[in-house]
């Protein structure tokens, strides 16, 4: 007797975390979503979780922007899938329109998208994207989409005169990026403040202008701002300019002291943006202490007793302003003796180091370094890992890997110090390189 044809299926969940795996490979997905019926839902979820609109000025009528619409309006399920959400100006023309002007694509999407939990709006041209340069019912689809109850992060990146009022308007907000921005002046600065309705911050991430990281510190550390940042777990702070007095950054640190676990500082942008800079910078009077040292006033850490991480970039600036550049910053030794913090678990120190002429060779630098060791030594007897990310341009990790090992003795017998490479010179044209701030 013929035996019955056995058909074998697993429970759902399982399925479901079997394709978990194939999350981030696209041309997977697409063939599981084809594949039989139980798996297109699952696939179609990971497929459309983030979705990323670039508007070009390629000229070609079918972008994916409009692909993308289409695709939406004939399947206005694919809406509920969609999580992270980017839209991405990518003009070649300086001074050219945006598309997004005339655009009537993002007013079509938007209020289809009902489930968004992070937006970022962003800027990949060569030129900046001002807020006004977008059309009016552009304007209006994101202030509706930024008021979503879903949304909980928010990123802008080279936008220029954004209104203070919208980084409100997430009821949900926890994780704000504001990178390379300016913001309208005296817009969202004056109001009504009720403390319990605030969105509550636990991730700020700032990488201003001085002007403009003054203008945002004093704002949202007052009682006009309408955002609450008591509640920040990670901080991060990248100047495109050189600082002398960090009172604004020491006022974010009063204000998000009894939270904050993780804090990233780099006073200056490093690589080749900076080399834009430099006529600027040469240009410019600074004000110098001793040994011809760029005398900054340090920042407070005293304070942050849940601190866990500490993150440092240092190294650029002090190769461009100083003739024979010091390879370790006075700052950072000040920053570590403040240290009390009985959580504190990793302190990772991101740096360019600078080739000197010593006795008819060049060499790397790091008869500072022993001082950090006992610095170290003496204000974290808690520390469980010290990184040093060497970002490594000509294939010297090596040497300067040997060097600081022979400087930093307590922490190699500890066996808590790393050194690694920060970066390989395949990412020089990449963009997002620059915006790492560890």
């Amino acid at each position: 007797m013929d035996q019955p044809e056995l058909q074998y299926s697993l429970p759902h969940e399982l399925e479901e975390q079997i394709l978990q795996y194939l999350s981030h490979d696209i041309p997977s997905l697409k063939a599981t979503s084809l594949a039989c019926h139980r798996f297109a839902y699952t696939s179609r979820k990971y497929l459309f979780n983030t979705v990323v609109l670039t508007f070009s000025s390629h000229g070609v009528i079918q972008t994916s922007p409009r692909r993308f619409m289409e695709i939406l309006i004939s399947s206005p399920y694919i809406g509920d899938f969609v999580q992270n959400l980017s839209i991405v100006d990518d003009r070649y023309k300086i001074g050219g329109y945006t598309h997004l002007r005339f655009d009537t694509i993002l007013p079509t999407c938007l209020p289809l998208l009902k489930g968004l939990r992070a937006i970022a709006v962003q800027s990949n041209s060569l030129t900046s994207l001002g807020w006004d340069a977008m059309s009016t019912d552009v304007q209006n689809a994101l202030e509706d989409a930024f008021q979503a109850p879903t949304l909980v992060s928010l990123s802008f990146y080279r936008i220029l005169d954004v209104p203070l009022r919208l980084l409100s308007m997430p009821p949900s907000l926890k994780n704000l990026s504001l990178r390379l921005v300016t913001f309208k002046k005296a817009t969202g600065l004056n109001g009504s403040r009720d403390v319990g309705k605030l969105p509550r911050l636990t991730s700020l991430l700032l990488m201003l202008s001085d002007s403009t990281f003054n203008l945002f510190s004093q704002w949202i550390a007052s009682q006009e701002s309408s955002l609450d940042i008591s509640d920040v777990r990670k901080l991060s702070v990248t100047m495109t300019m050189e600082y002398y007095d960090h009172g604004n950054v020491r006022m974010l640190l009063d204000a998000t002291a009894s939270s904050l676990e993780i804090f990233c500082f780099s006073p200056v942008f490093g690589g080749f943006y900076l080399l834009g800079l430099l006529p600027l910078l040469l240009l410019t009077s600074h004000r110098l202490g001793p040994s011809n040292i760029v005398d900054i006033n340090p920042i407070q850490v005293d304070n942050l007793r849940n601190l866990r991480v500490l993150r440092l970039r240092l190294g650029m600036m002090q190769v461009l302003l100083n003739r024979h550049p010091p390879n370790f910053s006075s700052w950072v030794l000040r920053i570590i003796s403040q240290l009390n913090s009985e959580n504190l678990y990793e302190i990772s120190l991101k740096l360019d180091f600078a080739r000197q002429l010593q006795e008819g060779r060049l060499v790397f630098d790091t008869s500072g370094w022993s001082t950090l060791d006992s610095e170290i030594t003496k204000s974290c007897p808690y520390l469980r890992k010290f990184r040093v990310y060497v970002l490594d341009e000509d294939g010297s990790g090596d040497e300067v890997r040997s060097s600081l090992q022979s400087q930093l003795v307590s922490l190699v017998a500890r066996g808590i110090l790393s050194i690694e490479r920060g970066w390989d010179s395949s990412y020089r044209n990449h963009p997002s390189y620059l915006l790492q701030v560890i």
